[in-house]
């Protein structure tokens, strides 16, 4: 059963502030969810400046559509990776959303970039004291991931994600979308940077995972995936991990064997300077997360 914090459905922050004599200080008071948790003090973070805009529509969990001036802009929430619609989380990130801010005024803040390459704006959403990008982490609908060079509060919706992770909430959930297959995945080693152009040398790009445990696994379905969530490899059907018998994904193409599996993707996947790894079940548990970072 999927389990999610109390800021899905309230946004409780307590502000409160002092001025005495020639120090004049703001002084946020803590902010505590129903079960009494302490919350991260939201008051000092809440930006100076910052464009208000009305909530048009949510389009799924880290998009939605404002009207500013009369003028209708998309959105992309900065710092996170929501599932898309369809997927294992997908719909209730994209209705958690409309909850929250639905309709209503929200503020804006932009980071380094303004726009990405599809137009839309690249922002901060806040809403009564709260950054929206950081409660839909902490809450885990969607995972928390950066896209440098706008991370002025990475650090503070990684800290979320994290603990959304520890916690087994939302997508961290291993059974957030239906029964477990009980798989037990983990990885072994990553190639993410062969020598030479990685477009050139597409065999030598490869993940190596192993079943550590006890019976073996069928995993026709299972899909691996990096952290942009747009490369996605499906296991074949009869695809059967055995016990403690490491096996290959390899980025490039060639002949299937019990122990190497070809993706035969057009062209790199992992990246070089750090990505993360998904794999998820046929119903889209999570089974294995990992990330790395540059390894040379």
């Amino acid at each position: 059963m999927l389990r999610f914090s109390p800021l899905l459905f309230a946004l409780l922050i307590i502000v409160s502030a002092c001025t005495t004599g020639d120090d004049q200080s703001s002084t946020p008071g803590p902010a505590t969810s129903s079960t009494g948790a302490l919350q991260t003090p939201l008051g000092d973070r809440i930006p100076a400046d910052g464009t208000v805009a009305a909530v048009v529509r949510v389009d799924d969990g880290d998009t939605l559509v404002v009207e500013i001036g009369g003028d209708e802009q998309q959105v992309r929430l900065i710092g996170i990776n929501a599932p898309e619609s369809g997927e294992c989380v997908g719909d209730l990130a994209k209705s958690a959303l409309t909850e929250i801010i639905g309709g209503r005024e929200v503020l804006i803040e932009a980071d380094v970039e303004g726009t990405d390459q599809y137009g839309r704006l690249l922002r901060y959403v806040w809403i009564d004291g709260a950054l929206i990008n950081e409660t839909l982490a902490r809450d885990g609908l969607a995972q928390a991931r950066a896209f440098e060079p706008n991370t002025a509060r990475q650090s503070q919706i990684d800290a979320a994600g994290d603990q959304a992770r520890l916690d087994e909430i939302g997508i961290w959930n291993p059974e957030a979308c239906g029964p477990g297959t009980g798989a037990s995945i983990e990885l072994l080693t990553i190639s993410a940077n062969p020598p030479g152009r990685d477009e050139d040398n597409l065999t030598g790009e490869y993940v190596v995972l192993v079943n550590t445990g006890r019976l073996s696994m069928e995993m026709g379905g299972f899909i691996l995936r990096d952290g942009s969530s747009t490369n996605r490899y499906t296991f074949p059907k009869d695809f059967v991990a055995e016990p403690s018998v490491p096996f290959a994904v390899v980025v490039g193409c060639g002949v299937d064997t019990t122990q190497s599996l070809y993706w035969c993707s057009d062209g790199p996947v992992w990246n070089n300077a750090g990505d993360e790894i998904f794999l998820t079940d046929l119903n889209g548990n999570l089974v294995l997360f990992e990330s790395y970072q540059d390894e040379g």
